[in-house]
């Protein structure tokens, strides 16, 4: 028969138990939630008995990646290299340190090995994490690739114009008998020369790779360079782009070429919404702490049962080989990254308009 004292002695250890496990649920709960508010801070278990492997094996084997390492430990680059090889869920993996010494001699007791298992919790995560943010910057070049071949038809017709009256032009100079020269001839080849110059630098920028360069810079330049481009496109032949907006904005942080993307997507999008001709309004305007990118059109609209399926990865209402259904997603998740909002509402009598709404900041975003 348990007696009292028994009783009383079960109850101090079973509360002892239940205060360690207490604690250690709130460090955890702490560490997460830090994680969870900031990935780049040290939200890590320090572990007080954390040793090497030669320290514990007098291990000299110094071609072994985790000779002399610290950070990571080896049971954390076994979870993760097991995982990506044959997809084995990580408690597995990880399991499979549990019998080696230096992890016995580094994880003591209960709570450090629980500590250790949130270690490579975390460290699983980041990687993960870093694997999402490579293919969100190939899915963001490849979106460009798309636009660019969308544009390279209508750019080649606008380069190859000016080019043609340049040919003329020079032939009639090496025709003519006189060495006299033409000045307004000369001016207008110049002019041509020009146009084709801005028009290949625009490109050239669209082409260049995507950064994460924040740059301090007035928006306006962004929108109208963007527009500029894809007025080449054919499609734009048959629309009508009406702009309003204002000579300047406020500067403020940009990633340039990611946020042209942006613009370049809707601008399309609206022209493919728009095949038998239409409007286009591209308004920009301040709003208070933000500015706010306008692109209204007259086309088909966007029928209320897709809704925000359209900023769902590879959903497309396009025909197949119109367009990848990515365009719109890549573009929210820059206008994300800038921290602002992109969303669209239905035109009053048919059409659609889309809204880009980025914050003015004056303090570079963390990188």
């Amino acid at each position: 028969m348990v007696t009292g004292i028994g009783l009383l002695i079960v109850y101090a250890v079973m509360k002892r138990h239940q205060e360690r496990i207490g604690a250690a649920a709130e460090l955890l709960a702490r560490r997460l939630e830090a994680f969870r508010s900031n990935s780049t801070s040290a939200a890590r278990f320090e572990n007080p008995h954390r040793v090497h492997c030669r320290e514990v094996l007098d291990c000299q084997r110094t071609e072994c990646p985790m000779f002399n390492a610290t950070e990571p430990p080896c049971w954390q680059v076994v979870a993760l290299s097991k995982m990506a090889r044959d997809g084995r869920p990580p408690n597995r993996t990880v399991q499979q340190c549990h019998v080696c010494k230096v992890y016995r001699v580094s994880c003591p007791d209960g709570l450090t090995k629980l500590g250790e298992s949130f270690n490579s919790l975390l460290f699983m995560l980041e990687e993960e994490a870093e694997q999402v943010r490579r293919m969100h910057a190939q899915m963001v070049e490849k979106e460009k690739i798309v636009a660019m071949g969308q544009l390279a038809a209508g750019i080649a017709h606008e380069i190859g114009n000016p080019l043609s009256s340049i040919s003329s032009i020079v032939q009639m100079l090496k025709r003519r008998p006189s060495s006299d020269t033409n000045p307004q001839q000369l001016d207008l080849i110049q002019k041509h020369i020009q146009r084709i110059s801005t028009t290949v630098r625009q490109l050239a920028g669209l082409a260049h790779p995507a950064t994460e360069r924040w740059e301090w810079v007035d928006p306006t330049t962004t929108l109208e360079e963007a527009v500029n481009l894809v007025a080449f496109d054919r499609r734009a032949r048959r629309v009508k782009i009406a702009r309003e907006v204002p000579a300047a904005l406020p500067n403020t942080y940009v990633l340039r070429g990611q946020l042209q993307q942006v613009f370049i997507n809707l601008l399309l999008n609206a022209f493919d919404a728009m095949e038998g001709g239409g409007l286009l309004k591209v308004r920009a305007k301040t709003r208070s702490r933000s500015i706010a990118f306008e692109f209204e059109d007259t086309g088909c609209g966007i029928p209320p049962e897709i809704g925000r399926r359209i900023f769902e990865p590879f959903f497309t209402t396009k025909e197949q080989g119109r367009g990848t259904g990515m365009g719109l997603a890549v573009s929210y998740g820059i206008v994300q990254k800038h921290g602002g909002t992109l969303d669209f509402m239905p035109r009053p009598g048919g059409g659609t308009v889309f809204r880009v709404e980025i914050p003015v900041t004056d303090r570079l975003p963390e990188q």
